[in-house]
């Protein structure tokens, strides 16, 4: 995320109360939609919407990164129509995008000069550099 998207001049206590509202919005749109409350969950999408008015970002959006205001806009279009399914299908798809995926384990390749352990063949001591080691 881009610092310079960020108001500068609003202090953390107010940033944090910005995200800590968000994703209490968030939960409420979750809850409405899952219960098939039409009219709870377009009351939280507009407080999520009123809350990018004030909220930190130049945008006056409630959310910074295009994908999530696209996922966002999909909500409100879908609640807009009346279709549930497709709210809720695209509040997936906006909170997909908040997971990030752990780091992809390398495999286990030997480095140079280095050569993989041998394998362990039947019982008794094994040899490895000096080191007796009953296998």
């Amino acid at each position: 995320m881009s610092t310079t998207a960020i108001s500068q001049s609003l202090p953390p206590q107010q940033l944090q109360s910005f995200f800590h509202h968000r994703t209490a919005d968030m939960l409420q749109l979750r809850q409405a939609l899952q219960s098939g409350d039409l009219a709870g969950a377009q009351q939280a999408y507009q407080a999520l919407v009123d809350l990018g008015q004030t909220g930190p970002f130049h945008s006056s959006d409630p959310f910074l990164r295009a994908d999530r205001q696209q996922a966002f806009a999909a909500i409100g279009n879908a609640l807009q129509a009346g279709n549930l399914q497709g709210a809720e299908q695209a509040l997936h798809a906006l909170v997909n995008t908040f997971h990030h995926p752990g780091p992809t384990p390398l495999p286990a390749v030997p480095g140079p000069g280095h050569e993989p352990m041998p394998p362990v063949k039947g019982p008794g001591p094994v040899q490895i550099t000096g080191v007796n080691v009953i296998a």
